[in-house]
């Protein structure tokens, strides 16, 4: 049957680093005092002097790239924002006010901008671009001169009842 493995803490290893890195005593006197082989002592002394740049760096100044065109910095980010609501802003302002004038500004074609987001832009629904008006019927564009209408639930001509009310 083969042993367990011995799993040191990180404040042990580091002390034992640390006491070996002094030099004070050898590798052997550190391995008897801290109950560990003197191949750990080393591996841990080691491993202490490989990453202690590592300790010393500082995270501000080191910029991970992500690769995704250049970095912008908060100030810079922040003007941009505000930049970029004035010209929202301005651009309402001259956004004509008719809906028939609005839908002719969608280009369905655009290949960058959906009419969905166009229509978003321009602040109308999107049937509202899809609708066109079919226009009056023949039998309401008659030339009889009768009103066609009919008041609900009645079939009859308007003709006041009893009360009064048509």
């Amino acid at each position: 049957m083969s042993q367990k493995r011995k799993v040191y803490s990180p404040k042990l290893r580091s002390q034992v680093a640390l006491v070996a890195v002094r030099g004070d005593k050898t590798i052997h006197e550190v391995a008897q005092r801290y109950g560990v082989s003197p191949q750990m002592v080393i591996k841990m002394k080691s491993r202490l002097l490989d990453r202690i740049e590592e300790l010393f760096q500082d995270g501000r100044t080191t910029k991970k790239k992500s690769g995704s065109g250049p970095e912008m910095s908060n100030e810079e980010l922040v003007s941009l924002i505000g930049h970029l609501e004035i010209e929202n802003e301005w651009l309402k302002k001259k956004l004509p006010s008719s809906t028939r004038e609005r839908r002719l500004l969608i280009d369905p074609k655009d290949p960058k901008v959906s009419v969905f987001k166009q229509c978003k832009y321009l602040n109308l629904h999107r049937s509202t671009y899809y609708f066109h008006p079919r226009g009056e019927s023949a039998e309401n564009l008659s030339s009889d001169g009768e009103d066609r209408q009919v008041p609900y639930g009645e079939s009859g001509p308007w003709e006041p009842d009893d009360s009064g009310r048509i």
